[in-house]
Protein backbone atom coordinates (compact mmCIF):
# COMPACT_ATOMS: atom_id res chain seq x y z
CA UNK A 1 0.00 0.00 0.00
CA UNK A 2 1.66 3.54 -1.09
CA UNK A 3 0.62 6.45 1.99
CA UNK A 4 1.72 9.16 0.94
CA UNK A 5 2.35 11.33 4.39
CA UNK A 6 4.24 14.29 3.47
CA UNK A 7 1.40 16.31 1.78
CA UNK A 8 -1.44 16.55 4.14
CA UNK A 9 -3.63 14.53 2.61
CA UNK A 10 -5.31 10.96 3.58
CA UNK A 11 -4.94 9.46 0.23
CA UNK A 12 -3.40 6.34 -0.15
CA UNK A 13 -2.81 4.03 -3.39
CA UNK A 14 -5.34 1.92 -4.21
CA UNK A 15 -4.61 -0.43 -7.63
CA UNK A 16 -6.62 0.87 -10.46
CA UNK A 17 -8.37 -2.54 -12.24
CA UNK A 18 -6.98 -3.65 -15.61
CA UNK A 19 -9.59 -4.11 -18.85
CA UNK A 20 -8.55 -5.06 -21.91
CA UNK A 21 -4.64 -6.04 -20.97
CA UNK A 22 -3.36 -5.68 -24.18
CA UNK A 23 -4.39 -3.00 -25.44
CA UNK A 24 -1.45 0.37 -25.18
CA UNK A 25 -3.15 2.07 -21.86
CA UNK A 26 -3.72 5.94 -21.75
CA UNK A 27 -3.61 7.79 -18.17
CA UNK A 28 -4.95 11.25 -17.49
CA UNK A 29 -5.43 12.65 -13.94
CA UNK A 30 -7.19 16.11 -13.54
CA UNK A 31 -6.35 18.55 -11.08
CA UNK A 32 -9.40 20.61 -9.97
CA UNK A 33 -9.44 23.71 -8.02
CA UNK A 34 -12.40 23.89 -5.33
CA UNK A 35 -10.96 27.05 -3.66
CA UNK A 36 -13.85 30.11 -2.79
CA UNK A 37 -13.41 31.64 -5.11
CA UNK A 38 -15.02 28.84 -7.36
CA UNK A 39 -18.11 29.71 -5.76
CA UNK A 40 -18.54 32.65 -7.63
CA UNK A 41 -21.01 33.39 -10.13
CA UNK A 42 -20.46 34.10 -14.06
CA UNK A 43 -21.46 36.89 -16.29
CA UNK A 44 -23.29 33.72 -17.57
CA UNK A 45 -25.59 33.09 -13.99
CA UNK A 46 -23.90 30.23 -13.49
CA UNK A 47 -21.21 29.70 -10.52
CA UNK A 48 -17.70 28.83 -11.91
CA UNK A 49 -17.30 25.54 -9.90
CA UNK A 50 -21.25 24.53 -11.39
CA UNK A 51 -20.13 24.77 -15.24
CA UNK A 52 -16.59 23.12 -14.59
CA UNK A 53 -19.28 20.15 -13.23
CA UNK A 54 -21.65 20.45 -16.00
CA UNK A 55 -18.47 19.88 -18.49
CA UNK A 56 -17.00 17.13 -16.24
CA UNK A 57 -20.18 15.23 -16.26
CA UNK A 58 -20.22 14.58 -19.94
CA UNK A 59 -16.62 14.01 -19.79
CA UNK A 60 -17.07 9.93 -19.68
CA UNK A 61 -20.03 9.54 -22.41
CA UNK A 62 -18.46 11.31 -25.17
CA UNK A 63 -15.18 9.91 -24.81
CA UNK A 64 -16.96 6.14 -24.68
CA UNK A 65 -18.65 7.71 -27.96
CA UNK A 66 -14.95 5.91 -29.52
CA UNK A 67 -14.52 2.25 -28.62
CA UNK A 68 -11.26 2.15 -28.33
CA UNK A 69 -10.75 4.49 -26.33
CA UNK A 70 -13.08 3.68 -23.98
CA UNK A 71 -11.13 0.10 -24.03
CA UNK A 72 -8.04 1.94 -22.95
CA UNK A 73 -8.53 4.84 -20.91
CA UNK A 74 -7.85 5.48 -17.25
CA UNK A 75 -8.66 8.98 -15.36
CA UNK A 76 -8.59 9.91 -11.93
CA UNK A 77 -9.68 13.14 -10.25
CA UNK A 78 -8.23 15.32 -7.68
CA UNK A 79 -9.94 18.32 -6.05
CA UNK A 80 -7.82 21.01 -4.51
CA UNK A 81 -8.02 24.32 -2.43
CA UNK A 82 -5.34 24.73 0.57
CA UNK A 83 -5.81 21.21 0.85
CA UNK A 84 -6.23 17.60 -1.61
CA UNK A 85 -9.06 15.16 -1.93
CA UNK A 86 -8.48 12.46 -4.13
CA UNK A 87 -12.25 12.70 -5.33
CA UNK A 88 -11.71 9.58 -7.99
CA UNK A 89 -8.64 7.13 -7.54
CA UNK A 90 -7.58 5.89 -11.32
CA UNK A 91 -10.34 3.63 -12.82
CA UNK A 92 -11.20 2.66 -16.66
CA UNK A 93 -13.29 5.49 -17.90
CA UNK A 94 -16.31 2.92 -18.55
CA UNK A 95 -16.33 2.53 -14.35
CA UNK A 96 -15.60 5.73 -13.88
CA UNK A 97 -18.76 7.75 -11.91
CA UNK A 98 -18.49 11.44 -11.65
CA UNK A 99 -19.22 12.75 -8.31
CA UNK A 100 -19.88 16.45 -8.70
CA UNK A 101 -17.17 18.71 -7.00
CA UNK A 102 -18.11 21.45 -4.10
CA UNK A 103 -15.98 24.40 -2.58
CA UNK A 104 -16.03 25.06 1.23
CA UNK A 105 -14.29 28.22 0.68
CA UNK A 106 -10.80 27.18 0.88
CA UNK A 107 -7.86 29.09 -0.18
CA UNK A 108 -5.41 27.99 -3.24
CA UNK A 109 -2.00 25.35 -2.50
CA UNK A 110 -0.87 24.21 -6.16
CA UNK A 111 2.84 23.17 -5.11
CA UNK A 112 1.15 20.05 -3.08
CA UNK A 113 -1.36 19.31 -5.57
CA UNK A 114 1.62 19.05 -7.70
CA UNK A 115 3.78 17.19 -6.07
CA UNK A 116 0.65 14.87 -5.23
CA UNK A 117 -0.35 14.34 -8.58
CA UNK A 118 3.53 13.08 -9.46
CA UNK A 119 2.91 10.36 -6.85
CA UNK A 120 0.00 9.55 -8.09
CA UNK A 121 1.08 9.11 -11.38
CA UNK A 122 4.81 6.95 -10.31
CA UNK A 123 2.56 4.68 -8.04
CA UNK A 124 0.25 4.05 -11.03
CA UNK A 125 2.97 3.20 -13.90
CA UNK A 126 4.47 1.40 -11.32
CA UNK A 127 1.48 -1.24 -10.57
CA UNK A 128 0.80 -1.01 -14.80
CA UNK A 129 3.66 -1.96 -15.95
CA UNK A 130 4.54 -4.62 -13.30
CA UNK A 131 1.67 -6.60 -14.53
CA UNK A 132 2.69 -6.47 -17.94
CA UNK A 133 0.34 -3.15 -19.42
CA UNK A 134 2.30 -0.67 -22.15
CA UNK A 135 1.28 2.69 -21.07
CA UNK A 136 1.28 5.48 -23.22
CA UNK A 137 2.80 9.03 -21.20
CA UNK A 138 0.17 10.29 -19.05
CA UNK A 139 -1.04 13.15 -18.54
CA UNK A 140 -2.27 15.70 -15.96
CA UNK A 141 -4.69 18.14 -16.43
CA UNK A 142 -4.75 21.59 -13.82
CA UNK A 143 -7.78 23.68 -13.64
CA UNK A 144 -7.24 26.60 -11.57
CA UNK A 145 -8.74 30.30 -10.68
CA UNK A 146 -7.05 31.15 -8.18
CA UNK A 147 -3.43 32.62 -7.10
CA UNK A 148 -1.20 30.13 -4.64
CA UNK A 149 -1.51 32.23 -1.47
CA UNK A 150 -1.26 29.22 0.85
CA UNK A 151 2.65 28.20 -1.05
CA UNK A 152 5.74 28.97 -0.46
CA UNK A 153 8.18 29.96 -2.77
CA UNK A 154 10.16 27.28 -1.99
CA UNK A 155 7.11 24.96 -2.50
CA UNK A 156 6.46 26.38 -5.98
CA UNK A 157 9.47 26.35 -6.99
CA UNK A 158 10.33 22.75 -5.70
CA UNK A 159 6.91 21.31 -7.04
CA UNK A 160 7.29 23.34 -10.28
CA UNK A 161 11.06 22.12 -11.10
CA UNK A 162 9.90 18.41 -10.48
CA UNK A 163 7.12 18.43 -12.92
CA UNK A 164 9.23 20.26 -15.57
CA UNK A 165 12.07 17.81 -14.54
CA UNK A 166 9.04 14.19 -15.56
CA UNK A 167 7.83 16.36 -18.68
CA UNK A 168 11.72 16.90 -19.67
CA UNK A 169 12.23 12.98 -19.37
CA UNK A 170 9.46 12.12 -21.41
CA UNK A 171 7.28 11.22 -18.54
CA UNK A 172 4.37 13.19 -18.72
CA UNK A 173 2.82 15.94 -19.88
CA UNK A 174 1.46 18.77 -18.05
CA UNK A 175 -1.27 21.06 -18.87
CA UNK A 176 -2.62 24.01 -16.51
CA UNK A 177 -5.68 25.76 -17.29
CA UNK A 178 -6.71 29.06 -16.18
CA UNK A 179 -10.41 30.70 -15.42
CA UNK A 180 -10.76 33.91 -13.91
CA UNK A 181 -8.27 35.67 -12.06
CA UNK A 182 -5.61 33.13 -12.14
CA UNK A 183 -2.09 33.68 -11.58
CA UNK A 184 -0.25 33.37 -15.05
CA UNK A 185 3.25 33.25 -14.20
CA UNK A 186 2.36 30.61 -11.75
CA UNK A 187 1.09 28.41 -14.89
CA UNK A 188 3.65 29.04 -16.93
CA UNK A 189 6.34 27.84 -14.28
CA UNK A 190 4.52 24.51 -14.44
CA UNK A 191 3.69 24.20 -17.76
CA UNK A 192 4.99 26.71 -20.03
CA UNK A 193 3.73 26.79 -23.56
CA UNK A 194 1.00 24.21 -22.13
CA UNK A 195 -0.28 26.76 -19.72
CA UNK A 196 -3.66 27.66 -21.54
CA UNK A 197 -5.87 30.62 -20.98
CA UNK A 198 -9.76 29.43 -20.66
CA UNK A 199 -11.40 32.70 -21.17
CA UNK A 200 -15.18 32.75 -20.75
CA UNK A 201 -15.10 29.78 -18.66
CA UNK A 202 -15.52 27.66 -21.44
CA UNK A 203 -14.58 24.18 -19.80
CA UNK A 204 -17.05 22.71 -22.30
CA UNK A 205 -14.60 23.57 -25.30
CA UNK A 206 -11.50 22.25 -22.81
CA UNK A 207 -13.59 19.15 -22.43
CA UNK A 208 -14.08 18.57 -26.56
CA UNK A 209 -10.26 19.24 -26.93
CA UNK A 210 -9.13 16.98 -23.88
CA UNK A 211 -11.50 14.04 -25.84
CA UNK A 212 -10.34 14.86 -29.48
CA UNK A 213 -6.50 14.54 -27.91
CA UNK A 214 -7.32 11.24 -26.26
CA UNK A 215 -9.02 9.45 -29.36
CA UNK A 216 -5.74 10.67 -31.19
CA UNK A 217 -3.48 9.21 -28.82
CA UNK A 218 -5.52 6.03 -28.67
CA UNK A 219 -5.41 5.55 -31.86
CA UNK A 220 -1.72 5.99 -32.67
CA UNK A 221 0.11 2.97 -32.98
CA UNK A 222 2.21 1.43 -30.04
CA UNK A 223 4.84 3.14 -29.37
CA UNK A 224 4.24 6.20 -30.97
CA UNK A 225 3.23 9.60 -29.28
CA UNK A 226 0.82 11.78 -31.37
CA UNK A 227 0.28 15.51 -30.88
CA UNK A 228 -2.24 16.70 -29.30
CA UNK A 229 -5.28 18.44 -30.79
CA UNK A 230 -5.12 21.67 -32.29
CA UNK A 231 -5.81 24.66 -29.55
CA UNK A 232 -8.30 26.78 -31.17
CA UNK A 233 -8.96 30.72 -29.86
CA UNK A 234 -11.93 30.76 -31.71
CA UNK A 235 -13.37 28.52 -28.61
CA UNK A 236 -11.88 30.26 -26.05
CA UNK A 237 -8.85 28.30 -25.59
CA UNK A 238 -5.45 30.18 -25.71
CA UNK A 239 -1.50 29.69 -24.84
CA UNK A 240 -0.61 31.94 -22.38
CA UNK A 241 2.95 31.99 -23.70
CA UNK A 242 4.23 31.12 -27.21
CA UNK A 243 7.53 29.40 -26.66
CA UNK A 244 10.48 29.75 -29.70
CA UNK A 245 11.21 26.84 -32.09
Amino acid sequence: MYQNDDLGTNWSFQDCPVVNPSEDHMTLLILCDISGSMNSETEFGKRRIDMLNDALSMFKDVVCADPKTARSLEVGIVAFDHTQQVVQPFTPIKQFNFTPLSSKGGGTKIAAVAQLALDMLQAHVVNFTTKGIALRKPWVMMITDGRPEHDSFDELEQAAERVRGQDAAGKLRFWSFGVGEYDRDTLVKFSAERAIDLSGYNFSSMIDWTVKSMRAISAAAPGQMPQSAAIDPSNGMQQVVTLPG
